[in-house]
């Protein structure tokens, strides 16, 4: 197969896996008025691994576990639990193309910290970008505004823990391999998030009345009803689009691949208006239009420079 073959198929690869991760918020949202998010993340983590190992089984693709990063490998774990535990109360109450919109800030924290912990030499053009991308988060945000919704803070912080794991998973990538840190991470939340809901039950932090603490903190409860149904699909989906994202990365180039993940956002403004009736304000397009622009700039400037600072990971 020559290389315009495998851009092709990269590309189709990318749009498949973010297409399935769509369809995973979308299922996310749906469970978010009865289930735990923590609940959610621990049922994801059992079904995937689970489907993971079968994957590799069948691929006949050795199956690993074990870190040469152990704190690394931890700390990339927690963060990136908490960070996207947070993403899901903001998806739950939030517009769906906004919170997705926002969460697609990453690559400028990316870039930040790949400068900070990696000593990566940025340009003057990607901290313009990057300041560029910011004020799309301004304009979405309107924090000075009476209306200020404070859910926005959450997928931006989302955004940041995300960097952070992917600075990690950039220092670890050397001796471990991608599927061991996926694994790394299922096994993560397989730990914490039943140990969270047990400190959350015993500081009583289910609080009907408190949106964020209800979704996190709420009683689990595993019935053979629409919601387990949900949950597993849920582990399924997040294989599924591993599986094709990885795929994309390794038949592609970063910067050629990496643009396409902006198709997550198109199927995010098509099921918000679809599914739940939502609209986007003129404000929010324009801030829309300016932090997809930054993102695929840094892109862009990546490949000028020959460097991978934001986009040799899939960004679930």
């Amino acid at each position: 197969m020559n290389k315009l073959d495998n851009n092709l198929l990269s590309i189709i690869c990318i749009l498949i896996g973010m297409s399935i991760f769509s369809i995973q918020d979308v299922l996310i949202r749906l469970l978010s008025n009865e289930v735990s998010t923590f609940q959610i993340l621990f049922t994801r983590s059992i079904v995937g691994s689970s489907l993971l190992v079968a994957y590799l089984r069948v691929m006949n693709i050795k199956i690993e576990f074990s870190t040469n990063y152990l704190s690394l490998t931890i700390f990339r774990g927690i963060i990136f639990l908490f960070g996207f535990a947070l993403f899901y109360v903001g998806l739950a109450n939030l517009s769906f193309a906004i919170c997705t919109s926002l969460f697609f800030t990453a690559p400028f924290f990316v870039t930040i910290l790949s400068k900070v912990f990696l000593g990566e030499t940025i340009g003057i053009r990607r901290w313009l970008t990057v300041l560029f991308g910011f004020l799309g988060v301004l304009i979405i945000a309107d924090p000075f505004s009476s209306e200020f919704n404070f859910y926005m803070i959450f997928p931006i912080l989302c955004a940041m823990c995300y960097a952070g794991a992917m600075i990690i998973i950039k220092i670890t990538s050397d001796k471990d391999n991608v599927y061991a840190q996926t694994f790394h991470f299922y096994f993560t939340a397989m730990i914490l998030c039943p140990i969270s809901a047990f400190i959350g039950n015993i500081l009583n932090l289910h609080d009907p009345s408190n949106q964020v603490t209800d979704f996190m903190f709420r009683s689990w409860a595993y019935n053979f009803d629409i919601n387990l149904v949900l949950m597993i699909l849920v582990g399924l989906t997040a294989v599924l689009a591993f599986v094709f994202t990885i795929s994309a990365y390794r038949l592609g180039k970063p910067y050629i691949v990496a643009p396409f993940e902006y198709i997550l956002l198109v199927w995010a403004v098509i099921y918000g208006r679809l599914i739940w009736g939502e609209t986007i304000s003129s404000q929010s397009w324009i801030g829309i239009f300016i932090i997809v622009t930054g993102g695929i700039y840094i892109f862009y400037r990546e490949r000028i420079n020959d460097q991978v600072l934001a986009t040799d990971q899939t960004i679930r």
